[in-house]
C-alpha cells in the first residue's frame, strides 16, 4: 500500500455528505483540544499558513486507479495522544506525516520527537516517540464496536495569530474497507476531509477515538481504525506516561 494523505476536495451534491462546519478552538471539548496536535515538517514552521482546505498539500504522483491521493512529503498534518489499554499514552499520527525534521505544536510549545515508529504492515500509521508523554490522552473505543451510521468527528488543525485553530469535521461511518497486507480495514466515512487532517483523531460522541484519519478520495474519508494505532503502540522504545 502506497503512502497515503487527506486532500482539500469536499463532495458537492453527494447524497452522503455532511455539512462540515469549523468550529473556533474555544468551542472545541477540553480533552480534545489537549489532546489533538499540530504537526509540521521543519521546513513549514516558519511559513506563513497556507490558506483553508489547502494546508499541507505536496506533489502527488499519478495512479492508475486511485482510491486516494499520495503525497510523499509533509508538511502540515495532526496529531493524536492517545491512551492505549495497559499502555500508556502513546502520540500518533499518519504514517506519509512522520517524515524527518518533525516538530509538534500543542498551542504552547513545540516538542521534536526523538523517533517515529511506523506500522510493519503498511498501515498508514506512526507512533512519535518524545521520550516521555506531555499529553494525558483520549480515551479510546474499539472500532469494530462502531456501528455503520454512527456519527463521528475529525479536527482539522493549523496555526494562526491567535495559536492552534481547530476545524471540526463531522461525517458517519458508511462502509468498511478491507485491504491487502493490513489487518483492519479502514473506516470509510460519509464526508471528505482537507488537507492537514490527516492524523487528527476520529472521535465518538463522548470524545472517545476509535480511529486515525489518513486519507480521503474527494467523496469519502477514510481512518485507521484504533486496534491499528494498539499494535504498534507497544513497539519497544515509543514512550509511555
Amino acid at each position: 500500500m502506497g503512502v497515503l494523505s487527506c486532500v482539500s476536495i469536499f463532495a458537492r451534491g453527494g447524497a452522503q455528505a455532511e455539512t462540515a462546519p469549523a468550529i473556533k478552538a474555544s468551542a472545541v471539548p477540553v480533552a480534545i483540544a489537549a489532546n489533538t496536535l499540530l504537526l509540521e515538517a521543519e521546513d513549514g514552521i516558519d511559513s506563513t499558513p497556507s490558506a483553508p482546505g489547502a494546508a499541507g498539500e505536496a506533489t502527488h504522483a499519478p495512479e492508475p486507479a486511485p482510491v486516494v491521493l499520495a503525497k510523499f512529503h509533509a508538511k502540515t498534518c495532526s496529531a493524536a495522544a492517545v491512551r492505549v489499554p495497559r499502555g500508556g499514552v502513546r502520540v500518533v499520527t499518519a504514517s506519509h506525516c512522520a517524515a524527518e525534521g518533525l516538530a509538534l505544536f500543542d498551542g504552547q510549545r513545540w516538542v521534536h520527537p526523538h523517533a517515529a515508529v511506523k506500522a510493519a504492515d503498511g498501515t498508514d500509521l506512526a507512533v512519535l516517540d518524545f521520550g516521555k508523554a506531555h499529553w494525558a490522552g483520549l480515551a479510546t473505543r474499539p472500532a469494530a464496536g462502531v456501528s455503520i451510521g454512527e456519527r463521528l468527528c475529525a479536527w482539522r488543525v493549523s496555526r494562526g495569530g491567535d495559536g492552534v485553530r481547530r476545524e471540526r469535521i463531522c461525517a458517519r461511518l458508511v462502509d468498511r474497507k478491507a485491504r491487502d497486507g493490513a489487518q483492519y480495514p479502514w473506516l470509510v466515512m460519509s464526508h471528505p476531509y482537507p488537507a492537514g487532517t490527516s492524523g487528527s483523531p476520529l472521535v465518538d460522541a463522548e470524545g472517545r477515538a476509535v480511529g486515525i484519519v489518513v486519507a480521503s478520495d474527494g467523496l469519502s474519508g477514510f481512518a485507521e481504525p484504533i486496534e491499528a494505532v494498539f499494535a504498534i503502540g507497544a513497539a519497544r522504545g515509543v514512550a509511555r506516561r
